[in-house]
């Protein structure tokens, strides 16, 4: 249960300081947007807030309703539970760190898939059709509603690809 609450804490110490960081340019307007510079992060925020706290309510529930298991079963899960937890924090710094280089529209389904999987998903039909779908959902959004320019990477090879995915969703427009 302490690392539950301890999970709970540090959400909200990064929300905390990331909701202090958008208050630096709140003051800032946007042409034909009423909510400012600000609303869009604050939004997020709460979001991250209100998914943490669900953690943690979902967590002492469970707690509640679970009866002690015996210390064996605590010690065979604890390592691959430590690794699952690093690992949900290391993998969105790679994504990050690859996107760059082979850039966004290449590497996403990648990293969605391997998300997935690192969340315990490993029905393939789920893996494939769940990330196929977010992807499409943010091609549609991003690509063809936006126009955001996001990273199309800085190796030739995946350059290419992400260019050719581009132009593949923006037919007919």
């Amino acid at each position: 249960m302490r690392g539950r609450i301890f999970e709970f804490a540090f959400w909200a110490v990064i929300t905390a300081v990331l909701w202090w960081q958008t208050s630096l340019f709140a003051d800032e307007t946007i042409a034909e947007y009423a909510f400012g510079a600000d609303g869009w992060p604050k939004v997020v925020l709460l979001g991250i807030m209100l998914g943490a706290t669900g953690q943690l309510l979902i967590g002492v529930l469970e707690a509640r309703r679970q009866q002690q298991p015996s210390q064996s079963k605590v010690d065979a899960g604890k390592d691959g539970k430590r690794f699952q937890r690093i690992m949900i924090f290391v993998a969105p710094l790679l994504y990050l760190f690859l996107m760059q280089r082979l850039g966004f529209f290449f590497l996403t389904p990648f990293f969605i898939a391997g998300y997935l999987w690192i969340l315990e998903v490993r029905k393939w039909h789920y893996l494939i059709s769940v990330a196929l779908a977010v992807y499409a959902v943010v091609l549609l959004i991003f690509v063809r509603i936006f126009y955001v320019a996001l990273p199309v990477g800085s190796w030739e090879l995946f350059y290419n690809i992400n260019t050719a995915i581009i132009s593949f969703v923006r037919i007919g427009l």
